[in-house]
């Protein structure tokens, strides 16, 4: 009976999880170029809404990072190295000026260990169409999660 109740709870809890979608941050870095851990220096740009964040990897198929520091902090907005990427939080602030940072990337670029500079630019858009057309949304109630809560089904 145990067994058979847990099943049952557990399907439910499946199926909730699985109505619900996903979302993730909308890509902010346009035609990012590769790096090549060569003492190379590379320019990015990020696109993004005041007070919204982008969550950045920084490692490709063929690269192993073994570290990642900040050279140059951003000026307005918020800097967190997680791993082998980056996350920028942008300030609130109806501010339209450019920030920039500067990252330096050490690893291993197939069997050649190496460094790159990578010196970021950041763009905030305060236009609030631009807001809402580029943010992911955070959450979604679907009808089917609430079909599968036992309390809202038909008699």
């Amino acid at each position: 009976m145990k067994r058979s109740l847990l099943t049952i709870a557990l399907g439910v809890a499946v199926s909730v999880a699985a109505a619900c979608p996903a979302s993730a941050t909308p890509t902010c870095v346009r035609e990012k170029q590769p790096f090549a851990l060569s003492s190379d220096t590379m320019h990015w740009t990020i696109n993004i809404a005041a007070g919204d964040d982008c969550i950045q990897g920084l490692r490709w198929s063929y690269m192993q990072i073994y570290s990642v520091s900040v050279l140059d902090a951003p000026s307005k907005g918020k800097l967190i190295v997680v791993g082998p990427g980056f996350r920028y939080i942008a300030s609130q602030s109806d501010d339209p000026s450019i920030d920039k940072f500067k990252l330096r990337i050490s690893g291993k670029n197939r069997r050649d260990l190496g460094e790159s500079i990578l010196e970021i630019e950041v763009r905030v858009d305060t236009d609030e169409n631009y807001a809402k057309e580029k943010r992911a949304p955070k959450f979604i109630v679907s009808e089917t999660a609430a079909l599968a809560d036992p309390a809202n089904r038909l008699p």
